[in-house]
This record gives structure tokens, sequence and C-alpha cells, in this order.
């Protein structure tokens, strides 16, 4: 069965003799070329096909070579002239003929003996049924009405060629079958389309208008598949923008409900994007864990409960993992250690408790931490540091304690350091006045000792805020060598002593509350 219609087909071994594999895939080629512009030629006289040329997948790049290009077409005058009907209906521009990796390659399925697993995965790519689930009076019923054909490919296997013979009236419904089976996505993920849909809910016709139909490869919004397997890889449903110039504040696009655990069978899903709704709730399925080739998670923006996956380490192709704006609870799992393809994590403004994992080191491809306005305890592990692809961190808003890790600001590339409103003690540790750090905010914590004197040339602070804290001691004048300091608050803290002649134009409220410090922008010492 192919798309619930019946086909009869053959394979056979090549009837010439071929001096290499690439002259019996040019002639293996040749054969599918003639049968295929046979079928287009029929399918026009009945008016129901376009002029669109045939594509023609060869899994080998010779024969590509032999069919389009002179030099090596030049090499082949021993191939019988009826072979090189190939060539001169690519020379016409009739027909097209693209490279088909091996492993991606439909026909196998017809022509070769396959292992069981290969065998229903080809299986299930073509959208075949086995004859014992078909009812034989679906046929008709189901090809009462049928769409005009956009594009029709043939695929080819090397040394084997395949032919579908149409025996019955139903031949024109057969082939409309086989090529919407080629290029729509599997029977199999469009169920899962439609069970995931039926798990979510639209104020009105929006994104959710346009999943209708078998073809939602290419006429589904949101919806993106892979080119080769034609198997569901991305799903991106993003929120439109919120209007707040109406009196209340207004989003053209609404959807609630929550994500189906069914999502976990789209075995090719390499992207799952759905953001910014405010009304998807329900946890996160667990068995997401199970989708291998995942690289990107993002829902941000959402009413997301539960946990994090617990198994979430095993997405070791994982790149994005954005939860941010949600009600996420529970401890970050240790298994997220794991992903060392890691680059991009934001759980922001969630409720998620617990320490930082010891072993987040591990993390070596890690860019972004952003793990703010969350309830995360403990101290902050020593092997962040070892992260040195690190350039923001983001730990603010939580419970954190303990000393800020020496270590910190000697990260290579580390510009973001922001670990306000913890509660984090010991004393500021040198190296991160003296690094590359350009925005610093360190305040509302109970940091104490004085503010080191390692300010350089070197130094560029867009932002610079170590207010309410215990800090003691002068501020120190080697902070007028600072080749730039923007924003700088030291305020809140018990200093004492003149203030630089370089920040006497600032505000005043930058140095205010501490015990005696005195010159400009505050009263004269």
């Amino acid at each position: 069965m192919i798309g619930k219609a019946l086909i009869c087909w053959s394979s056979k071994k090549q009837d010439v003799v071929a001096l290499s594999s690439c002259e019996a895939e040019y002639v293996a080629a040749s054969y599918a070329a003639c049968q295929a512009m046979w079928i287009k030629m029929l399918l026009e006289e009945m008016r129901i096909c376009d002029s669109t040329k045939v594509k023609l997948l060869i899994d080998n790049k010779s024969a590509i070579d032999l069919a389009k290009h002179p030099v090596s077409h030049g090499r082949s005058k021993h191939i019988e002239r009826r072979y090189h009907f190939l060539r001169e209906q690519v020379n016409e521009d009739k027909l097209d003929v693209e490279h088909c990796r091996t492993e991606v390659q439909l026909a196998d399925i017809l022509t070769k003996p396959l292992k069981r697993v290969r065998f229903e995965e080809l299986k299930e790519l073509m959208g075949m049924e086995s004859l014992d689930n078909f009812d034989i009076s679906e046929v008709h019923d189901s090809h009462a009405c049928t769409s005009p054909i956009s594009r029709f490919s043939l695929s080819l296997l090397s040394k084997t060629t395949m032919a579908v013979l149409w025996f019955t009236p139903l031949t024109l419904l057969l082939l409309l079958s086989l090529s919407s089976a080629v290029h729509s996505c599997p029977p199999s993920d469009l169920a899962v389309l439609l069970d995931f849909k039926s798990a979510l809910h639209e104020s009105h016709d929006g994104i959710f208008k346009s999943w209708t139909g078998a073809d939602c490869c290419n006429n589904w919004r949101g919806i993106s598949c892979d080119r080769n397997s034609r198997r569901v890889a991305e799903i991106s449903l993003r929120a439109g923008p919120v209007y707040t110039t109406f009196e209340k504040p207004y989003r053209p696009e609404y959807i609630s409900g929550y994500i189906s655990p069914q999502i976990c069978k789209l075995t090719y899903l390499s992207s799952l994007i759905i953001t910014d709704w405010q009304g998807i709730s329900g946890e996160i399925p667990p068995c997401i864990s199970t989708l291998s080739f995942l690289r990107i998670i993002d829902l941000t923006g959402n009413r997301i409960s539960g946990t994090l996956p617990a198994d979430i380490g095993k997405l070791l192709h994982l790149t994005l993992l954005s939860g941010a704006d949600n009600l996420i609870a529970g401890e970050i799992p240790v298994t997220l250690t794991r992903l060392t393809s890691l680059m991009h994590l934001d759980l922001r403004n969630n409720k998620i408790s617990g320490p930082i994992p010891l072993n987040v080191g591990q993390l070596q491809m890690l860019s972004r931490a952003l793990l703010s306005g969350n309830q995360i305890s403990g101290p902050i592990p020593a092997s962040i540091c070892h992260i040195y692809r690190l350039v923001d961190l983001d730990l603010s808003n939580n419970h954190l304690s303990g000393p800020i890790p020496e270590d910190l600001g000697r990260m290579a590339v580390l510009s973001t350091l922001k670990l306000d409103s913890n509660r984090l003690s010991g004393s500021i540790p040198a190296s991160l006045l003296g690094s590359g750090i350009s925005e610093l905010n360190l305040s509302h914590n109970m940091l104490e000792g004085t503010i080191p004197d390692a300010f350089g040339g070197s130094c560029y602070f867009t932002l610079l805020d170590l207010s309410y804290n215990n800090l003691k001691g002068p501020i120190p004048k080697s902070m007028s060598s600072a080749s730039y300091i923007g924003y700088v608050d030291f305020s809140h803290n018990h200093l004492c002593g003149p203030i630089p002649s370089a920040y006497g134009n600032t505000d005043a409220s930058s140095f205010a509350y501490n015990d005696c410090l005195c010159g400009k922008p505050l009263k004269a010492c």
C-alpha cells in the first residue's frame, strides 16, 4: 500500500554489461527517466499535471556528472546510444537530476533486502501500509476529489531499476497517491500534529487555520520538515506582539492549553519553539528527552509548570534550552550537565530551587547562562569558572550564599556578570575589577571588606553597581585610571573618604548613604 492505493511494482538487475558502478547507475537512471517522462506525458494529456520538470533522485554523484557535464559525457561513448536519453532530457531542461544520500533513498525498500528496523523506517517514510490493515472499499472514497500534482519525483537506486506498473482503472489515483506519499509528511507525523493541535486552543482563527490537508510540510504555518526524509523537523509557534496602546494590553493571537506528550512521537524533531503565548500551561512532557535530534527547546513566556525532565541530559545535540518566564519548579536536574553541546541556557523568572549542580563546568560550549529570578540556593560552584566560552552569567535575584569564586574574574570572555540580590558574603575578588567584564552588578548582597584597588586602563564598565552591601574604607584612587565607567553606584555601604575627582559630575545618589564619603557630588571634605 502507498497512501491507501494499490500498486504493482517490479525490480530487476540491469540487462547490460557495465564497466563500473557509475555506468550501471547511469543506465538505471535512463530507465527511470523513460518511465518518469512517459507518466508525466500521460498526466499532462489528462490535464491534471502542470509543466513542472520531473526530478530524478540519484545516489551516485558520478552518474549525475555523466548526465550533466559535457566533459564527463565525452568519456561515455562506449555506452549504447539509447541510454543517453537521460542526458538529452537534462539538456532540453525537461528533467532535473539531484543527488540523494543513500541513507534517505526511499527506493531501497523496493529493491534491497533490508533489516526489519530499516524496512519499517522506510515503510513509514513512504506512507506504506500492510494489506492486512486495508479495506479495498476505501480506495475510491479516499480519492474522490484529488488536487493537481504540483511536482513529481522518482527515487532511483543504483544498479537497480524500479518500475511502477499501472494495471487498473485507478491509474491516476495510484500515481497521485504515490506522489503525495513522497512529498507530504508521513501519516504518523500528521496524526501526531493533529493530536498536538487538539491539546491547544486558539481564541479565534490564527495559526491553526492553515493546519488542514495532508501536506503539513509546505502549507502548515509553523511546521517545517527535513528536506530529505520529509519528516517533521521543526515546530515554531511564536506569539505576535502585545499592543499596549489600547486601554488593556491586546494580543491579536492567543493560545491556551498544554503540550501534548504525543509530540514525543516526532522522532526527527530538531526544534521546538512555543513562545510568548502566556496561556499554555501543564508540564514539559518527560518523554521529550527521547527526541535525540532536538537542538532547540524554547518555551519562553508561557505558564508551564512542573519540573525540568529528569533525563534531559540525554539530548546530547541540544544547543538552546529556554524556559524563561514560566512557573517551572523543582531543582536543576544533575543530568543537565551532560548537555555538552548546550550554548544558551535561559531559565529566568521561574520557581526553580535547590543548588546549581557542582559539575556545571562540564558545559564547555555554554556562552549564556541566565538563571535570575528563581529560588536557587547554595554556593556558586567553582567549576563554573571552567566554562571558558561563557560571555553572560546572570544569577541575580536568587538565594545564593557563600563567597564569589575568585576565578570568575579570570574568565577570558566573560562580559556580563550579574550576582545582585542574593546572600553572597566575603570580599570582592580583585580579579573582577581588573578583568574584561563590562557589566558588573554585585548589589544587594552581604559583601564585606574594602573595594579592591585593582582598576586600570583596561577597565571599561558600562555598569558597576556595588550598592547595598557592607563595604568599608575608601574608594580606590585607581578608579580614576579606568578607561570608562558609565553607570556607577556605591550607595548604601560604609565607605569613607574622598570621592575621586573624575566622578564629581556623577549623580549624588550614586554615593549616598555611606558613613563619611565627601567631595563632589556630595559635600566638601
